[in-house]
């Protein structure tokens, strides 16, 4: 298993707002990349952060390559993004914990 964090700061109230009101239809999305195991839309102090986890590298390159057409299209605010700061790694652990 493969994650990737994608990172994108300065983003204004609105886009943020935007970006959440829409993370249901952002999760399909990303959910149609084959390969793909997971993600997860994180309001952070900055912007947003976008986690996804898969398979491998090349689905997390096509889900960030997803993720950034379809908010261009959808999400018209987030246009003026700056390309995220993106992390990509191996899993070494996955807690599924029985809970909090």
């Amino acid at each position: 298993m493969f994650a990737t964090v994608r990172r994108y700061a300065g983003l204004s109230d609105t886009t943020v707002a935007a970006l959440i009101d829409r993370a249901a239809d952002i999760a399909i999305v990303l959910a149609s990349v084959p390969g793909a195991r997971g993600s997860h839309l994180i309001r952070t102090r900055e912007g947003v952060s976008l986690v996804t986890v898969g398979t491998d590298e090349s689905c997390l390159v096509e889900s960030g390559r997803r993720f950034r057409a379809w908010v261009d299209t959808h999400v018209r605010e987030f246009r003026a993004a700056d390309e995220a700061d993106v992390w990509v790694g191996v899993v070494v652990h996955q807690d599924l914990g029985a809970g909090t």
